[in-house]
């Protein structure tokens, strides 16, 4: 198993939208889940900085997301404006 951990700095006044986009039932979300190996996603927010998240992101193994992340579709919803200040990859680890 793939686990890929994700720093964002949420837009304060897009948070809203950022949550809704990366949650459950989100455009993010929802294009993974038609994706081979995709596993789920967990969000969680900082206590002592709220507009900063972290998302994991759990995937069969790092082909299955390299594949996911080449497809036209991927490509397409990277063109949204920007929910955020900053994303950065912080780790993919594997158990």
């Amino acid at each position: 198993m793939l686990t890929i951990i994700w720093h964002y700095d949420v837009l304060r006044e897009r948070e809203e939208e950022f949550l809704k986009a990366y949650g459950p039932d989100g455009s993010w979300r929802s294009y993974f889940n038609t994706c081979e190996g995709y596993q789920d996603s967990e969000i969680f927010r900082s206590l002592e900085e709220p507009h900063k998240y972290a998302v994991f992101d759990y995937w069969d193994g790092p082909e299955e997301y390299e594949i996911a992340v080449k497809a036209e579709a991927y490509k397409e919803l990277s063109k949204a404006p920007p929910l955020y200040e900053r994303e950065q990859m912080i780790a993919r680890v594997t158990e």
